[in-house]
């Protein structure tokens, strides 16, 4: 089972959770090999990681901890103290470093056969999931039979979520909140776009694709997918492919074409229409720029904004330490009321100035990761850029890697691409061919003749 654990951590993604329990299957899966790995790597490359650049994600992450840690401690005298959010909170930080763990360890057992081919076989899993999750989510909206999404929302706090956005039309299928529907929807239409430039031209799995993951971002009104996704799709496949206005013409009329052959059904039975028919209507226009910020982005960052009056709290009685990983209880809930739907919040909260400036430094860090290596391997430089670029971007509506089934399914193909482009890049300079294990022509396609003369 070990030889195709990358293939089971996109597989775990979508089963069901633990009634009665704050344990995922992901947690069941991950965890235990995390500590196995741990304890058999302790004396030398601890957890696996022989590259410098994940061992510089997982530091980042292991000095959030630590600092929030230390804030809570330090809060706890003003009555911040919350054990199960302090586990929650250690849990969202800690679980992308024990998939990087294991997926690197994975690669060092088996580096004998790892390639793309792998990759590409992840990416298959994760979107034929996700395309099935959009033709329950249809199914759904459609006869409004759902009881096998039931299996997929148990904790008391995932279940108001998830009905008070079904209440307005919101269909999150697997997912607990929209946000997360949009977040995966999204990243499984830029790995779509990798496949189409990995093959360089568009299979059956690509085609619809692009039909039903558009419908569970659009079912579940995503802002963060139809605001952010459309336009970093576009300059990504601009950036990536020479032939990109043929692509992108068949792209887009397939996918209109096809969601033309779902709407008129989806339309008069989709009680969301209404919801998100507010973010396209002729009243937006005649609104002022304050009521259409508060409109898009629900209160975040209008005049009034409550992520600005949150900020200013924080910086003004709380800037070292924050409330501490347990900011629901005590002072800070008067202020703050229920969730913190934005990840720079929720990273000044957790530990203050100190723990912000880390959470932007572990972005950049991913974001000059891809950037290091875009001339020997463009075509998974441009994937890591653009989809780290929508992280950053979409952290203003709330916090991504809290997201555990985004969590394993990034953190999984984040780990292996870094290990193929430092695998590229030394084969590379060592005066060898960088790619390995590609699609044919590939090559020659991304690299013209750059390369030949070294094979003569």
């Amino acid at each position: 089972m070990f030889k195709y654990l990358p293939l089971l951590l996109m597989f775990v993604n979508f089963s069901p959770v633990i009634p009665g329990s704050y344990i995922r299957p992901q947690h069941l899966v991950v965890y235990p090999v995390f500590a196995w790995v741990a304890l058999i790597t302790m004396r030398r490359d601890l957890f696996s990681l022989q590259i410098k650049e994940l061992r510089r994600i997982a530091l980042i992450f292991f000095l959030m901890i630590f600092w929030g840690g230390i804030s809570s401690i330090i809060m706890k005298s003003f009555g911040f103290w919350n054990l199960t959010g302090i586990l929650s909170a250690i849990d969202s930080l800690l679980f992308p470093v024990a998939v990087i763990s294991v997926v690197s360890f994975y690669i060092n057992v088996f580096q004998v056969s790892f390639g793309k081919e792998l990759i590409i076989k992840c990416m298959n899993v994760y979107i034929v999931l996700m395309i099935i999750n959009g033709l329950l989510v249809v199914v759904h909206v459609v006869t409004g039979i759902s009881w096998w999404f039931d299996y997929f929302v148990d904790k008391d706090s995932e279940i108001v979520v998830a009905e008070t956005s079904l209440s307005m039309g919101r269909y999150t299928g697997v997912f607990n909140q929209p946000f997360e529907a949009g977040l995966a929807a999204s990243f499984g239409l830029f790995l779509v776009f990798y496949r189409v430039k990995y093959f360089q031209k568009i299979h059956l799995l690509d085609w619809v694709g692009c039909v039903s993951l558009p419908l569970v971002g659009i079912l579940a009104v995503s802002k963060a997918f139809f605001l952010i996704c459309p336009p970093l799709l576009l300059f990504y496949l601009i950036h990536m492919n020479r032939n990109w206005v043929k692509h992108f013409l068949a792209f887009l009329f397939f996918t209109i074409f096809g969601l033309l052959i779902f709407f008129p059904l989806l339309m008069t039975k989709w009680d969301g229409v209404d919801f998100m028919r507010r973010y396209f209507t002729a009243e937006i226009i005649s609104e002022n720029r304050n009521a259409s910020i508060q409109r898009f982005t629900a209160g975040r960052y209008a005049d009034d904004s409550s992520v600005k009056e949150k900020v200013l709290y924080l910086i003004s009685n709380h800037p070292v330490f924050g409330f501490g990983m347990s900011w629901r209880q005590g002072e800070g809930n008067n202020v703050f009321g229920g969730a913190v739907d934005n990840a720079y919040l929720q990273a000044l909260i957790y530990g203050g100035i100190p723990n912000l400036a880390l959470y932007l430094l572990l972005l950049w860090t991913m974001f000059n990761i891809a950037y290091a290596h875009r001339k020997v391997s463009p075509l998974e430089s441009s994937f890591l850029l653009f989809f780290t670029l929508y992280i950053f971007l979409a952290g203003n509506g709330a916090p991504c890697f809290p997201q555990h089934k985004f969590t394993v399914a990034f953190f999984t193909i984040f780990t292996l691409l870094v290990h193929i482009m430092v695998k590229q890049e030394a084969r590379y300079h060592s005066g060898g061919i960088p790619e390995i294990d590609m699609a044919p022509s590939h090559s020659r396609i991304m690299y013209g003749n750059r390369y030949d003369s070294r094979q003569r």
